[in-house]
């Protein structure tokens, strides 16, 4: 797994009985000293950790979207030009 945050939750299963799905975890994965996995918590919050993740998330917004547009607009040109080249190879030659 890639260094950075993520929100888990567990919920375990005997036979065909499953448990209550648990409470969110939030953790980090860091690869400084070979690697470490840390629990984050409310301490965490007020230090400023899962702020500037989220901080992170909602400032790269603008970039997001313009992402997205770019796609759909490639997926769009890639659209019609497989279209232009369908119908090309669909016409016979006149002699």
């Amino acid at each position: 797994m890639p260094a950075g945050h993520y929100i888990m939750t567990v919920q375990g299963q005997l036979d065909k009985v499953l448990t209550p799905i648990s409470e969110e975890i939030i953790f980090e994965i860091a690869q400084a000293n070979g690697g470490k996995i840390s629990v984050l918590d409310e301490s965490d919050a007020k230090g400023g950790v899962l702020g500037a993740v989220v901080s992170s998330v909602t400032d790269n917004w603008p970039m997001t979207i313009v992402i997205i547009m770019v796609i759909i607009i490639a997926g769009v040109a890639i659209w019609f030009i497989m279209k232009k080249v369908k119908r090309r190879k669909n016409e016979t030659p006149s002699l």
